[in-house]
């Protein structure tokens, strides 16, 4: 696949997004989120804002639920179009199964 100049340079600032790509730095997903529905329609707001449209600028591969030191995370994995991938981490311990 040949990717555009535009493709190019915004798959270069995806890249370099600051998205939690660790436990220790996952998005902190409390405020006002009152449902696991409502949780995950934020993660994937959240995805969209750091690095473009789903199915357009990254597809999704996995999402896993882990349990790390009696908190809940969401792993999200994503492939961008140069078919690299990347994990990106959520705190959902606050919402989860709500």
């Amino acid at each position: 696949m040949k990717l555009t100049k535009q493709q190019l340079t915004k798959l270069k600032d995806q890249k370099e997004c600051d998205a939690p790509s660790s436990f220790d730095d996952a998005y902190e997903m409390d405020g006002g989120i009152t449902s696991t529905k409502m949780g995950i329609k934020v993660e994937f707001i959240l995805l969209e804002s750091d690095f473009g449209f789903r199915g357009e600028d990254w597809h999704l591969v996995r999402q896993q639920l882990i349990n790390c030191d009696g908190r809940k995370y969401d792993i999200i994995t994503i492939q961008f179009l140069d078919g690299t991938e990347r994990d990106v981490y959520f705190d959902i311990t606050d919402w989860f199964g709500k």
